[in-house]
């Protein structure tokens, strides 16, 4: 399975994980009760996970997360993700072929 982050084409996902942001909190009073709402907004959510690249095109890739560009992306199950922002936090080679992949851990953040 793959996913389309920009131009680039990650495939080999491990440790997929959709982190709502749940941080929006609502407190109204109706009728002398004070009520609280624990509301999300979904812009807020990040995706992470862990993938491969081709080394080919580890420039735009990596370009993306230095320029702060927004990206969309399109999970393995379809879904549109637009307005996104890569953030790497761990980069590597592929060990079983060092020279053709990087092995990437994500954080893409929705904005």
């Amino acid at each position: 399975m793959a996913i389309k982050i920009g131009a680039v084409e990650a495939f080999n996902i491990t440790n997929f994980d959709h982190i709502p942001d749940d941080r929006q909190t609502k407190h109204e009073t109706i009728g002398g009760v004070v009520v609280q709402d624990f509301g999300r907004v979904e812009k807020g959510d990040t995706l992470s996970f862990e993938t491969d690249i081709k080394a080919k095109d580890k420039a735009v890739f990596f370009g993306y997360w230095y320029n702060r560009t927004y990206v969309t992306i399109i999970d393995e199950a379809g879904n549109v993700y637009e307005d996104c922002r890569v953030r790497v936090t761990r980069h590597r080679y592929v060990s079983r072929d060092f020279a053709k992949y990087e092995h990437c851990v994500l954080e893409i953040w929705r904005i």
